[in-house]
């Protein structure tokens, strides 16, 4: 080998180099993503999960119990159907995770679209199935239609 001229070397390197690259452009780019990890498409509702602490614990809580989360400085209060969690984060970061069935209905609150027992349009009030009553700005109210179209309301 340390008998070859340079250029040998070299292009066997850069033959090297076009191998590999041919490679993964055949290997890894042309498999779509349910082929390489099925389990993505396969998550129910129930499997999505923020983590919160609780008295020194993490938990894993199920977005689909979450009725609303509020905003309270820096930090956010996240309500189900008999607790509240608090967690050290901004309202923007969190509706960035959560699945599309949340929907800001004001500066300072987001709601799960699930968990609407009722809407008021003339009074722009939402009822939740836990007896939580928030009002809708209007700014927030038309993409809240729009989900409404989307996930609409179950009746009880």
């Amino acid at each position: 080998w340390l008998a070859m001229p340079y250029y040998t070397c070299l292009n066997k390197q850069v033959s090297l180099w076009f191998f590999n690259l041919y490679w993964y452009l055949i290997c890894f780019k042309t498999e779509q993503p349910s082929k390489i990890n099925p389990k993505i498409e396969q998550k129910s509702d129930q499997e999505e999960t923020i983590t919160l602490e609780e008295k020194g614990r993490a938990i894993a809580l199920a977005y689909a119990s979450i009725h609303t989360i509020t905003s309270a400085g820096n930090y956010i209060e996240i309500t189900t159907q008999d607790k509240r969690f608090i967690k050290r984060s901004s309202l923007k970061d969190v509706l960035a995770l959560l699945p599309n069935y949340f929907c800001q209905i004001h500066r300072s609150a987001i709601v799960n679209t699930k968990q609407i027992n009722r809407f008021d349009n003339g009074a722009s009030t939402v009822y939740l199935n836990n007896g939580e009553q928030l009002k809708i700005s209007k700014r927030c109210k038309s993409e809240f239609k729009q989900k409404l179209h989307t996930y609409p309301i179950k009746s009880n």
